[in-house]
């Protein structure tokens, strides 16, 4: 539906990356890592530079609070934080030009 509307959707994949996968994450226009609260900084730069060899652009978005993702769900509003990433998305092949 979003897409026909001409608006940007988001599909969230909660499991281990397989090659099948990531033939998938391929076909998006731009993929956005979630980082977990506490994460170490070498395990968010991990997944980012694995994905960057997909030839996507990439980002990284905190985890919004309980009532965004509610609102985000809903679609009746991006989180703030999604919206952060998007800004911020690094062209493919990681330069950060």
């Amino acid at each position: 539906m979003a897409g026909a509307l001409g608006a940007p959707a988001a599909v969230a994949y909660p499991f281990a990356r397989t090659d099948a996968l990531d033939r998938v994450l391929a076909w998006h226009d731009a993929i956005v890592v979630v980082r977990e609260p506490g994460a170490p900084a070498a395990v968010v730069d991990g997944a980012l530079a694995s994905i960057a060899r997909l030839g996507r652009p990439t980002g990284v978005m905190e985890l919004p609070s309980r009532t965004a993702a509610a609102l985000a769900v809903g679609g009746l509003v991006a989180p703030a934080e999604a919206v952060a990433a998007l800004s911020g998305l690094r062209p493919a092949g990681g330069d950060d030009a």
